[in-house]
């Protein structure tokens, strides 16, 4: 499952600026996994708690890694909330969580009932200057992750080879394979494995 948000401005130690997203904790769930990565702006740090449905924490991680991850076990199943904070961000953020959950010893994305889809998220769309592209494997293999303009010429690759199962996120940063930055404009993000294939249009706004 992946989450978008935004969170505010915040400035050490004058204020804070708080951004929640809610999900549920299937039954079973022997492990739970949460990446926060975040993008665009002169961001400088982002903390991360997660939340049980009385605003309790139950897990945290607040260095200086991007992105941030927690993992905790043997959660009850129901409501959770993830929390991103920011203290020293000088301009507002973009950011994405992508949660995974261990049950029965086998890796879900969101429903314990199915295998992982083949799927792919851009984020944010439109974007400025970077733009975050989660996608998802249902098994290892060779994976390509590339973008192409309008006419359909190659600008960035971004994955070429073997990857594992599981979820991915790879970041544009505008630049193209030559090393000049793309003009804004409509691109499109081809993600190709296992011969399958998926596209999304990502504006890139001037």
């Amino acid at each position: 499952m992946v989450q978008s948000g935004i969170v505010g401005m915040g400035i050490d130690p004058v204020s804070a600026s708080y951004s929640y997203q809610s999900f549920t904790i299937p039954p079973k769930t022997q492990r739970l996994t949460g990446t926060l990565f975040w993008f665009g702006g002169p961001t400088r740090d982002l903390d991360f708690t997660l939340l049980d449905s009385d605003s309790n924490a139950v897990g945290s991680s607040a260095s200086t890694a991007n992105p941030e991850v927690i993992t905790v076990s043997n959660l009850p199943a129901g409501t959770y909330i993830w929390r991103v904070l920011a203290f020293t961000n000088p301009d507002t953020a973009h950011y994405t969580i992508t949660t995974d959950y261990c049950v029965d010893a086998t890796m879900l994305s969101a429903d314990p009932r199915r295998e992982l889809d083949f799927a792919m998220a851009l984020a944010p769309n439109p974007c400025h200057v970077l733009a975050a592209i989660t996608f998802a494997l249902p098994q290892s293999g060779h994976a390509s992750l590339k973008l192409y303009d309008v006419s359909g010429r190659l600008i960035r690759t971004l994955q070429d080879g073997p990857l594992a199962a599981g979820r991915h996120v790879r970041v544009w940063d505008r630049s193209t394979n030559g090393g000049a930055i793309a003009p804004g404009g409509v691109y499109f993000a081809r993600l190709e494995s296992a011969g399958r294939a998926l596209s999304r249009k990502l504006v890139m706004v001037r």
